[in-house]
């Protein structure tokens, strides 16, 4: 099954050098993204998603000039039914890519670390 989606987003990111405040911005972004679910058997489900978002507006709190250079996340991930439409486990991997820029300094952020977890939810 694939999925596209249309996504929206707010972030607010402060970076710290050396405890003192380098940067504090502020925006918002659209996109889009595809999500795929490939069922493996009855129990187990395999997905994928990525999306990306662009710039629509970014601001700095001291009223620097400000630009984003947009958003990137992807995960992968497998589902198994412990109570079939109720309870799940999941078990999966997250990337996550951020990067701005302040006057003449750009920061980049990177974010990636497997996950487990349960997700409780009712399908109708």
């Amino acid at each position: 099954m694939f999925s596209p989606y249309v996504a929206a987003g707010q972030n607010e990111l402060k970076v710290k050098r050396d405890g003192v405040e380098a940067a504090d911005v502020y925006g918002t972004n659209v996109g889009g993204g595809l999500k795929v679910a490939v069922p493996l058997t009855s129990s187990i489900l395999v997905h994928a998603d990525g999306r990306t978002l662009t710039e629509v507006t970014t601001h700095d709190k001291d009223a620097r000039e400000a630009s984003s250079e947009g958003l990137l996340e992807g995960e992968v991930a497998a589902s198994v039914d412990i109570i079939e439409k109720y309870v799940d486990v999941v078990v999966g991997y997250k990337h996550r890519s951020y990067s701005f820029k302040v006057e003449d300094e750009t920061f980049d952020e990177v974010q990636s670390a497997p996950f487990a977890g349960m997700r409780l939810g009712l399908y109708f």
